[in-house]
């Protein structure tokens, strides 16, 4: 058999490979780091209720976000508080080492119907910087305010 005739693509495996590791490392090192940080200077200075935090279930397939507390609703089931389920903002790892970040809406409990995810974009672990997450956050006040004045009970 002839196996030259796989040897491009072998080696654009192997470098697709060493990619993905790459990404991995410089999340840990770089671009965890450094979420963590402007979420949470953002957070204090925007007097936020909430907090920001990092899911590190599975290794290399973790997230940083922003989120915003539940609270009371304001509704009331007979003598029960309706809870209000605060959104968030998620920077996540996937599979290849590369970073989707999503926006997860608010909504409250029992009565709305739960809007799916909004995926902003797919970057890379080295292309978040202040300027990106800046960019970002901006993206998701414009969809909590959005979702605040013309979100219906479905």
């Amino acid at each position: 058999m002839n196996y030259q005739i796989f040897e491009a693509q072998a080696t654009s495996y192997h470098q697709s490979v060493r990619r993905v590791n790459a990404r991995r490392e410089h999340w840990q090192n770089v671009t965890k780091p450094i979420l963590r940080r402007l979420l949470e200077d953002a957070r204090k200075y925007l007097k936020i209720d909430g907090v920001v935090n990092v899911n590190e279930g599975i290794h290399n397939l973790e997230s940083v976000f922003l989120t915003y507390n539940n609270m009371p609703s304001g509704l009331m089931d007979g003598n029960r508080s309706i809870t209000y389920f605060g959104g968030y903002l998620n920077f996540a790892q996937t599979v290849n080492g590369k970073i989707m970040i999503m926006i997860f809406y608010p909504r409250i409990e029992a009565m709305t119907t739960t809007m799916a995810p909004k995926q902003l974009e797919i970057v890379e672990p080295e292309e978040v910087a202040e300027s990106l997450v800046v960019r970002v956050l901006h993206v998701f006040f414009k969809e909590l305010l959005q979702w605040q004045e013309s979100y219906c009970i479905q």
